[in-house]
């Protein structure tokens, strides 16, 4: 998509109320700086349209170009004279100069928005546009009297001298007014403007995101495996505040009739409140009193996610079927149900219950359609009939709070089998195991690890350092607090077979263990701690030093014997010769090779076959023990008389792997 259809796409985003002149202005600046990048995926990356607009406004926008040749430009001076409803930002556009490049890079944002403001009285100072619906348009505002933030509400432009329009305008603002409820936002003033006596009113300004973008982010991080259990949790219980918000309104006789996530907002203190009641009325005052019932061509570019207003009232993507086929008598409480539960839908699915290119795509599914089954509380309030919903909208909240309720215990009961699955395997592994925080406190320690620490049940992590020492494999020197292998592990480092000497500062005899560990992280890769694998190995350093010690007496019998000494494995056919067994024959110690042909071959011609013969018997256990005279050659060429004396060594089926002996 160039630059001129980018800007085509922004301009029309901002005529149907997908976005906001601040938005539009960025968004010229990015037809300006990447005319390449596709201004859709812009929008849709940054949570300024959603997936269902798409499709819609891609729509519009070809619809715009066939009827002016595919020319952006003479389609965007038809969009800036026809769309007299759309804000300041679009209408102050300069059509030759952004065609052509980026809006100037010295104006400012500001200007952009405040071009369109009303003239402000001496009470309120308009600060931006924030937001633009059907008959009206919400500023941010400054209340000068008691300097705060607020909301103001006024009819757009070309609904001045709309008498209807203005009367609507007016109920809308009393209805809302006469809410007191945490979940409704408050109106504070209602008032009209000293030189045009157009209404507008004022309300709390509340920051935060809609319901919808907060599901988006939900659904996006749940595709990619990475959402918490708990934001699904925060979605459902704001959902169930929306309900008993709704069911309080139904308590005064007040339908909403245009529920959806748009108009919801989650504040960013906690707040959760229910906008937007322009559609809403009294439950025994006549429809024709209630709402401008003029004909819209809805079937042909109305937005499935946008507010019609006529003959359908509502939002087609989140309408009950009788909002869908005009059957306006029947709407009542359970309508708004219907609204609740196209609601709900989209939080636990990602989308409304039904999608299509255009709103009579829509409204056929709504009316003839069934939606993918969710869960069961989702399908019996998008019930066709509406004797089949739930009567009351605080009841569809309590089916809610049941079902997290159920669904909190399963999740309890399959935590508490797990973790008790997990206690019985470390409670039966003869590794020690400890967890610990990121702050270093101990979470968890085995029994394993217990014993092999001397630590009593009750102690802490600090109680298990002072109770013992950690020393090097000197025995020695003792380990930096930071150098332990737990240390190391909460600060993001892995540690692989470090052995360690554990002396109990009581006065026990330590142990020798060697230490794994790794850090532990949340799906984010945040540290959140770090876990330790200590394996005793007291026992094998205890015979590796009786090996080393064997090994030095052995060394000081080679080298005080007089005979030479030979040691024959008959598995591999090594055969360790002592340096006296090689003197012996003339030889030096490095002239003769480690193998059991040395010494075969240096064996008299004569007697050889009786000597390997004498072997044979021994290692196959016909004699007791080996004894032999024979000659061996000298290194000089002459032979010397041997006596060769040897015994084997059998496993437990009797079979020889070894022979020992000397000469």
């Amino acid at each position: 998509m160039n630059r001129d259809r980018n800007l085509l796409f922004a301009a029309l985003s901002l005529q149907t109320g997908m976005i906001d002149s601040q938005q539009f202005a960025e968004a010229c600046q990015v037809c300006g700086e990447r005319p390449d990048e596709s201004l859709e995926d812009v929008l849709v990356e940054r949570g300024w349209i959603g997936s269902v607009d798409r499709p819609h406004l891609g729509y519009l926008l070809e619809r715009l170009l066939h009827e002016h040749h595919d020319d952006a430009k003479a389609a965007l001076t038809h969009l800036l004279r026809m769309a007299r409803q759309a804000p300041a930002a679009l209408e102050g556009l300069d059509c030759e100069s952004t065609l052509a490049g980026s809006p100037p890079a010295s104006a400012s944002r500001q200007a952009w928005v405040a071009k369109g403001a009303p003239a402000s009285g001496t009470r309120y100072a308009f600060t931006r546009l924030h937001a633009t619906g059907g008959i009206g348009r919400v500023w941010r505002a400054r209340d000068r009297q008691l300097d705060r933030e607020v909301a103001l509400k006024e009819l757009h432009p070309e609904r001045a001298g709309d008498s209807r329009a203005a009367a609507r305008f007016v109920r809308e603002a009393r209805l809302t007014g006469q809410l007191e409820h945490p979940g409704i936002v408050p109106v504070y003033e209602l008032t009209s403007q000293a030189d045009s006596h157009e209404p507008f009113y004022t309300m709390r300004f509340v920051r935060g995101r809609t319901l919808t973008s907060a599901i988006a982010a939900y659904q996006a991080k749940r595709l990619a495996g990475q959402a918490e259990p708990l934001e699904l949790v925060a979605l459902l219980t704001a959902f169930a505040a929306v309900c008993n918000t709704v069911a309080y309104a139904h308590s005064h006789r007040v339908l909403h009739r245009d529920l959806k996530g748009e108009n919801v907002m989650l504040g960013d203190f906690g707040e959760v409140i229910l906008l937007d009641w322009g559609l809403a009325k009294l439950m025994d005052q006549p429809e024709e009193e209630a709402t401008d019932t003029s004909p819209v061509p809805w079937s042909q570019t109305q937005n499935a996610g946008l507010t019609v207003q006529g003959e359908i009232i509502g939002t087609p993507a989140y309408m009950a079927p009788e909002q869908a086929e005009g059957r306006l008598e029947q709407i009542d409480e359970r309508t708004d149900v219907y609204g609740l539960g196209a609601m709900l839908y989209e939080i636990l699915t990602g989308q409304p219950p039904f999608v299509g290119s255009n709103t009579r795509e829509v409204l056929s599914k709504v009316i003839r359609g069934n939606p993918a089954p969710p869960r069961e509380l989702c399908l019996k309030a998008l019930a066709k009939d509406p004797a089949e919903r739930y009567a009351r909208a605080d009841e569809l909240a309590q089916e809610v709070q049941r079902w997290q309720d159920v669904q909190r215990r399963r999740a309890e009961d399959a935590l508490r089998r797990q973790t008790e699955i997990l206690r019985s395997i470390l409670n039966s592994m003869s590794e020690g195991v400890l967890v610990s925080d990121e702050a270093g406190e101990l979470l968890l320690i085995n029994p394993a690890a217990e014993r092999m620490l001397s630590r009593p049940e009750e102690a802490t992590r600090a109680g298990t350092r002072s109770a013992n020492e950690f020393y090097l494999p000197d025995q020695v020197t003792r380990f930096d607090a930071q150098d332990l292998p737990s240390a190391r592990a909460i600060r993001g480092e892995e540690v692989n077979d470090v052995e360690m000497f554990i002396r109990p500062v009581a006065g026990r005899e330590g142990i020798w263990a060697s230490a794994n560990a790794r850090p532990l992280r949340d799906q984010a890769g945040a540290l959140r701690g770090g876990v330790v694998v200590l394996r005793d190995i007291s026992e094998r350093k205890r015979t590796e030093e009786e090996l080393l010690r064997s090994r030095e007496r052995f060394e000081l019998a080679v080298r005080g014997s007089q005979d030479g000494l030979w040691d024959w494995d008959l598995r591999t056919g090594d055969v360790y010769y002592s340096p006296r067994w090689k003197s012996i024959l003339g030889y030096e110690d490095h002239e003769i090779a480690h193998h059991i042909e040395e010494w075969e071959q240096r064996l008299h011609p004569e007697e050889r076959e009786q000597v390997l013969a004498a072997n044979r018997a021994h290692a196959e256990g016909t004699t007791p023990y080996y004894e032999y005279e024979y000659r061996l050659r000298h290194k000089n060429g002459s032979y010397r008389w041997i006596l060769s004396r040897g015994v084997a060594l059998r496993d437990a089926a009797g079979k020889a792997y070894r022979m020992a002996g000397s000469h």
